[in-house]
């Protein structure tokens, strides 16, 4: 089935125009929706006592306690907007509402540990071994098994946190850092996998872990840091598909010739004609030389003056100059894919691979509503939570 016009429709679009129009309390409001969806999710698909059972391998529930694997779960959803803003003191009186009965906020205090954050684990886990169950019997209409965007986000913590997440330290003096990569999607909406790293750890160094997940007939989009020819190979060895901006610091050579093309040229041609757009077929990479397909437009002037500056920057920092390759880089969008034409057409590949923004703003809901980047310092295994 060709793509063309089916795939932008299967994606499950939010509105960025929509997302203006919602105010924080709205946000905040389906936030908590949300919460209450996931406890009624986790009734339904796991059951109390396979979430206790659960809690009892993890170690967290060792005898009978006041505070169950079922309870403590609750209060940590019906909480979901505040986290680590609320006190142990505001948590001991919503668990005394919840329950009926009290429990001290020491006692609470002790109850965030290592067990529980495994605890925890192996629920996330659970729950997602059971959505792509779903996903894989859903016999969803699609040129791919999944469509899925991975991204990062990343802020600063408090220092005590180090030994854990480790910042980049020093002329930015931020000695705690997290990294949350996030699979998400976009046929489905919903999320894939998430895993806490260090702030210093980059992209590039999820790539080939991430790689081991990758399944036959999957669509990749990921952002450009996370691109090497290592990652583009596994992806094509698992017989996947990915679309990706085209790396600066990555060369596309003529598939007869073996010589570079000459992008200064492919902009000329592109201006010279009013082209909106050119796709060849190239092999990436020097050393590599993958076979895909590349396609390439003119970038919006003000866009391309912007990400020459940043270059230009960039590259005088390290004491060099930029050449002039690069400036006419500067000037186009690239995207390259493995994905035959019948599954993306040429004209579409830019309407699929913005699609990204999506996972920005679930970024920026976090940030802004959420709270995830504001937070005072409490028990790293509660931060965790």
């Amino acid at each position: 089935m060709c793509c063309n016009t089916t795939l932008p429709s299967l994606i499950k679009v939010r509105n960025i125009n929509e997302l203006k129009e919602i105010n924080a309390s709205k946000i905040r409001g389906f936030i908590k929706n949300q919460s209450s969806f996931l406890t009624t999710s986790l009734d339904e698909i796991l059951g109390k006592d396979h979430v206790e059972q659960l809690a009892r391998a993890a170690g967290f529930v060792k005898r009978s306690s006041l505070v169950n694997g079922k309870n403590f779960l609750d209060l940590l959803l019906s909480n979901a907007t505040q986290g680590a803003l609320l006190s142990l003191e505001d948590l001991s009186r919503d668990f005394a509402v919840a329950h009926g009965e009290s429990i001290s906020k020491q006692g609470l205090d002790e109850r965030f540990n290592s067990e529980a954050v495994f605890f925890l684990k192996s629920i996330l886990n659970k729950m997602l071994d059971n959505h792509l169950l779903g996903t894989q019997k859903s016999g969803t209409k699609s040129p791919f098994t999944s469509c899925r965007l991975r991204d990062s986000t990343r802020f600063g913590l408090p220092q005590e946190y180090a030994s854990k997440y480790k910042g980049h330290g020093g002329a930015t003096q931020t000695k705690s850092m997290i990294s949350i990569q996030y699979k998400f999607d976009l046929l489905t909406g919903d999320q894939v996998d998430l895993q806490l790293t260090s702030g210093c750890q980059n992209d590039q160094g999820d790539s080939p872990e991430s790689i081991k997940n990758v399944k036959e007939g999957e669509l990749l989009i990921r952002d450009l840091g996370y691109v090497t020819t290592m990652y583009l190979s596994g992806v094509m060895k698992r017989k996947a598909f990915f679309l990706n901006r085209l790396p600066s610091q990555i060369n596309v050579y003529d598939p007869n010739s073996k010589e570079v093309i000459s992008l200064k040229n492919v902009y000329k041609r592109l201006i010279r004609y009013s082209i909106p757009y050119i796709e060849l077929d190239v092999l990436i990479g020097k050393k590599a030389q993958l076979p895909c397909r590349l396609v390439v437009s003119v970038c919006e002037e003000n866009a391309a003056k912007k990400r020459l500056e940043r270059t230009t920057k960039n590259t005088n920092s390290t004491g060099h100059k930029v050449s002039e390759e690069t400036k006419w880089r500067s000037g186009l969008n690239m995207y390259i894919t493995n994905a035959p034409e019948e599954k993306i057409h040429a004209k579409n590949i830019y309407q699929v691979y913005r699609m990204r923004w999506q996972i920005e703003l679930i970024f920026k809901v976090w940030k802004s509503i959420a709270n995830i980047d504001k937070l005072k310092k409490v028990k790293i295994e509660r931060f965790v939570f």
